[in-house]
């Protein structure tokens, strides 16, 4: 009894959290169902969307292989978000192939969609405004009800897509349950019931750009023989000796814009060297006052950052060895042709 009652302690904790991230009823019931040692993992687009989770940023251009289609996968997910059930179960509410030019709005104009039912005051199509259909990616779609007195149809739970401001799923419905997001909400275009990997579309690769990665990645830094290598991957290293630890990324010219335009928010910078192809800060976080050295390099469309730190307990200052450490893996660094100057 006693295992019993810290299991519903347990559940009702995980619960509580899960419903104030308006994390979807459908992931409770699959989660509370689960085993030990079984992991909910995201793998498809109607993952993400349960979970209230969202792909990076990117054109939604990249992510439509043709608009009716699109449109029709992020109308069985407004159904979902309407009914509070999951995308692949809205699949048979579809009555009709697209049809140009379904209905019209008081406001909007022309809508082009689907037909999900015929019943007065009840909703009758999910459709995309033809205004917003000829924008590139700044897509209005929306439940519309059936034509009332005067021939148009009024939007029901509504989605608004947006490349650079916010998001929204949900709208006209719950304001609790609004599904927001900065940027595109790109995965509502995707295929129900279809892992992540297998469209292989243009925004895969612009998710990857963003990410700093070149198709041939540059090769990582030569460092001294001091350091131990605890993990590594094509674009990525992490090493320590004693308490000091590396921390390696090599990538597009981006890294390295993206690293020298860091204003050093949370730290404390003592010494900052810009010289072009080079850059070199000294200086401490805030929140622990551990001591770190940054340093990277650029040449062409290739870069690499180093992150040197000394980690010790919290509010205790590198030593006068472990400053002395942290310089000479700086000085020892190369990247391709390029070092520091050091004196």
């Amino acid at each position: 009894m006693g295992a019993q009652g810290q299991t519903r302690d347990s559940l009702a904790l995980m619960v509580k959290e899960l419903v104030k991230w308006n994390v979807d009823p459908e992931v409770l019931f699959k989660m509370v169902g689960m085993g030990p040692d079984e992991t909910y993992d995201l793998r498809t687009a109607d993952d993400l969307y349960l979970a209230r989770v969202a792909l990076p940023p990117t054109p939604t251009a990249g992510w439509i292989t043709d608009l009716p289609s699109a449109v029709r996968n992020v109308c069985a997910r407004l159904l979902a978000v309407d009914e509070r059930a999951s995308p692949i179960e809205m699949i048979d509410r579809f009555l009709s192939g697209w049809t140009p030019q379904i209905g019209r709005t008081a406001l909007l104009g022309p809508i082009s969609g689907y037909t999900l039912g015929d019943r007065l005051l009840d909703i009758g199509n999910c459709a995309i405004t033809d205004k917003s259909a000829a924008t590139d990616g700044e897509y209005e779609i929306a439940l519309y009800f059936t034509p009332g007195i005067d021939g148009t149809n009024a939007p029901g739970t509504s989605f608004f897509n947006r490349q650079n401001g916010w998001s929204s799923a949900g709208t006209g419905g719950n304001p609790l349950k609004r599904i927001l997001q900065k940027g595109a909400l790109n995965h509502y275009f995707l295929p129900l019931g279809v892992d992540l990997d297998s469209p292989d579309l243009p925004g895969e690769a612009a998710i990857d750009r963003n990410r700093y990665n070149l198709r041939l990645p540059p090769l990582l830094p030569t460092m001294t023989k001091q350091l131990g290598v605890d993990a590594t991957t094509p674009t990525s290293r992490v090493s320590h000796v004693g308490n000091v630890w590396v921390f390696e990324r090599v990538g597009t010219a981006e890294l390295y814009t993206t690293a020298t335009a860091d204003r050093g928010l949370g730290r404390t910078l003592t010494s900052t060297i810009d010289n072009g192809g080079s850059f070199f800060r000294q200086g401490t976080y805030d929140d622990t006052g551990a001591s770190f050295m940054s340093l990277g390099f650029i040449e062409g469309d290739a870069s690499a950052v180093i992150d040197i730190i000394a980690i010790n307990a919290p509010g205790v200052a590198a030593t006068p060895d472990q400053l002395r450490t942290m310089s000479s893996i700086a000085c020892a660094a190369r990247f391709l042709t390029s070092t520091l100057t050091c004196s």
